[in-house]
């Protein structure tokens, strides 16, 4: 009887304990993946290939990078992080709420100008001619932040340019892509690849590179889609993915 009951409460004991650690996941449970908005549509993806080729499988919360960090700064219960910068995967580490040695660039993105009335773009010319630009939203954004930077360096008046702020980089290619906007500095890997050829690559020089990182936080330390994810996502499979999708991949090694 006593030995019964020992086991009923060692057993309710261990429930609890993994009820109130969410970092012990199931393993058939989907890891939660806070994904920065410009890489959502490749994250999408990816997630069908890496359950094909792990068993894994992936839940995705797309948002602008600045929002991901707070929520997970609040609790949210994310295992990874795929944010669109640097900064703010380094300071959820500072805080010391990533697993240490757990965080690298996974792709380094690219700015364009596009216009949505199919006009090619060679160059910057539509810049200094349209009043209205659509870009991301800089205090959120690091794409927003980028697009700034180009409109600094091409010592535009800022005063006189109205920009039209998208909360995230797909929010403001969409305002181009409706007309809300007749042009806008975007994310090259968000324009439709039928529309490329009349999109204009922005230097890379004009603006702080835009290396996007990757984190498993603490909540995903136990939990085995998350730390198969992150290695996953260094390998040729998800690093050719990524580079075909417009994206500079900085590791040449892993898609060769």
């Amino acid at each position: 009887m006593i030995a019964a009951l020992l086991r009923w409460l060692a057993l309710a004991w261990l429930g609890l304990f993994v009820w109130t650690h969410p970092g012990l996941a199931s393993p058939a449970e989907p890891a939660r993946v806070a994904v920065a908005m410009n890489f959502l549509p490749v994250a999408r993806e990816l997630a069908p290939l890496f359950r094909r080729q792990t068993g894994h499988r992936l839940t995705l919360i797309g948002g602008a990078s600045g929002k991901l960090y707070a929520q997970i700064r609040q609790g949210a219960p994310y295992d990874v992080l795929l944010s669109a910068d640097r900064d703010k995967p380094a300071r959820l580490e500072a805080l010391g709420l990533t697993v240490p040695g757990k965080r690298f660039v996974y792709a380094s993105g690219r700015l364009a100008l596009w216009a949505g009335d199919g006009q090619p773009l060679r160059g910057p010319q539509r810049l200094y001619a349209e009043p209205t630009i659509a870009l991301a939203n800089p205090r959120l954004a690091p794409y927003g932040q980028a697009a700034m930077q180009v409109l600094r360096y091409l010592a535009l008046d800022l005063d006189a340019t109205q920009r039209v702020l998208g909360e995230n980089v797909a929010q403001a290619t969409r305002y181009v892509a409706t007309g809300h906007a007749p042009i806008g500095l975007v994310a090259w890997s968000l324009i439709p690849p039928s529309q490329r050829n009349q999109a204009w690559l922005v230097p890379a020089h004009w603006h702080a590179p835009i290396d996007q990182e990757a984190v498993l936080l603490l909540r995903g330390a136990g939990q085995p889609a998350a730390v198969a994810f992150i290695r996953w996502l260094r390998g040729q499979p998800a690093q050719a993915r990524i580079e075909a999708a417009g994206y500079a991949v900085v590791d040449r090694a892993a898609i060769s």
